[in-house]
């Protein structure tokens, strides 16, 4: 059960990256968009899935992971190496700083050990990396923002309502583990 949670998380950080990716760089002429993505998704997810099997130092899978974004990017997709390597620089750290802030902040909300909800699978954990998840979505909406206007990315009412939800989440959390624990 455990795999089929942890490859859930995959599918969703993979989906991320490719959403984000397509959205800020164009596909090359000689390419078709679908395929692209596709393909992009598929190279992403099994890496993703590849460094979660093998559990490496973070420095190490962070390193491992912009290089093979670096490659894709300049494999399907238009830019200068300088601006695929860049941007995938920001987009992991962005996730691995997420990552830690959201994880940080929830196990002192919830009052569970850091490594808890990072290795084990509970409802806790679940919700926190939907969390993380959700707000890693909103800064890199904000990043293509600043590139590109697109109908599927969040308009500044959708990214406050997704803000909002999530304060209102954090408190209901608080609440919830407070009368529970009291």
């Amino acid at each position: 059960m455990n795999y089929i949670i942890e490859l859930f998380y995959n599918v969703i950080e993979s989906l991320l990256f490719t959403g984000f990716i397509a959205a800020y760089f164009e596909v090359k002429q000689k390419y078709s968009k679908k395929v692209t993505i596709t393909i992009s998704f598929s190279l992403i997810f099994g890496m993703i899935t590849l460094m979660t099997i093998l559990d490496p130092s973070w420095v190490i899978t962070l390193s491992i992971f912009i290089l093979y974004l670096v490659c894709i990017l300049e494999f399907f997709y238009k830019g200068t190496l300088l601006e695929h390597l860049l941007i995938s620089i920001i987009a992991s750290s962005l996730l691995a700083f997420i990552d830690v802030c959201v994880l940080t902040l929830f196990s002192k909300i919830l009052g569970v050990e850091y490594r808890e909800l990072v290795t084990q699978s509970s409802i806790s954990r679940f919700l926190v990396v939907l969390i993380t998840k959700s707000v890693y979505l909103i800064f890199v909406s904000i990043i293509v923002s600043f590139k590109r206007k697109y109908a599927i990315m969040l308009h500044r009412v959708e990214l406050f309502m997704i803000s909002s939800t999530l304060s209102v989440s954090c408190i209901l959390i608080s609440i919830v583990r407070n009368i529970i624990y009291n």
